[in-house]
């Protein structure tokens, strides 16, 4: 028996989670040949963990999206810090790599000091930035508060020699990070924060997109299976023609909130529609679950 063919335009669902409660969703349109045939079955899809990014491959958008899930899935107000560490003129750095022998330094001597206390390898995230107006190199980590790590005890481990020929690095900055603004979802702090961190990937040609990391404890974002018309095409553009997109996806998703976001545009958005100029529109959406 002779197959028929046609050929199926529809839309594809993506959705790649940071723990439990949050996700980053994609709406792109697909099209396929598809054969007729009678008990033909569409092969089923799994879960797929996210690698980490080549970070010399990888475009500036998916590293910094790598970079804020990953943030989003293993730290959380209240329980995280924001550290800085910068260089005074003596010890400042040649380039990325001396300072990054410095920071590997200073994290061996933050876990040298949690492996006393029993206490496993702490999880952090770093970034190396050059000050916008300066061009000063010095480094951002959101890293696990251990009841351990405050300003005194960061001073002490951002230095060099022991004793009398002890000598600060630079100067340090240690917050809890906190959301402080009324009627924000919870981990908004988080979230700005990331984005704060990955403001300059790819920016500039000497280093400054590179970022590292604990390796072996921390959860990374995940990919859950592809869903093919969950959103109909057809009401995906009677919902973009009426404008009310963004309720279109709420329904879809009772149990989630909207977060607004900054698309490429510098515009504050909860949904960001693009129209491509060869295979039509795509939508972009974050979505964070409501907590009663």
């Amino acid at each position: 028996m002779r197959k028929a063919t046609a050929l199926v335009k529809y839309f594809r669902e993506t959705r790649l989670f940071a723990g439990a409660d949050y996700f980053e969703g994609s709406i792109i349109p697909k099209h396929m040949p598809i054969d007729f045939v009678p008990g033909g079955k569409l092969p089923s899809r799994k879960k797929v963990e996210a690698t980490r990014p080549a970070q010399k491959t990888l475009n500036d958008e998916n590293s910094r999206r790598y970079f804020r899930l990953l943030m989003i899935a293993n730290f959380f107000v209240n329980t995280a810090l924001h550290i800085t560490l910068t260089y005074n003129d003596m010890f400042l750095p040649a380039g990325y790599e001396d300072a990054e022998k410095r920071f590997s330094n200073f994290m061996r001597k933050v876990n040298a000091n949690r492996k006393r206390r029993g206490q496993e390898t702490v999880r952090f995230l770093s970034v190396v930035q050059w000050g916008s107006e300066n061009g000063r190199i010095h480094h951002h980590l959101i890293i696990e508060n251990d009841g351990y790590l405050n300003e005194q005890s960061v001073r002490d481990m951002w230095s060099v020699g022991r004793g009398k020929n002890k000598q600060q690095l630079g100067f340090v900055d240690v917050q809890t990070i906190q959301d402080t603004f009324p009627g924000e979802h919870e981990g908004t702090a988080v979230e700005k924060l990331a984005n704060y961190f990955t403001k300059d990937f790819g920016k500039f040609a000497k280093g400054n997109n590179k970022w590292s990391s604990s390796r072996g404890n921390l959860v990374k974002p995940e990919y859950q299976p592809k869903r093919d018309y969950k959103f109909s095409r057809a009401a995906v553009m009677r919902r973009l023609q009426e404008g009310t997109l963004e309720e279109y996806i709420r329904e879809m998703y009772p149990d989630y909130e909207l977060l607004e976001f900054t698309r490429r545009d510098k515009e504050l958005v909860n949904v960001d529609v693009r129209d491509n100029m060869f295979d039509g529109i795509h939508i972009y959406f974050r979505m964070r679950r409501i907590t009663t």
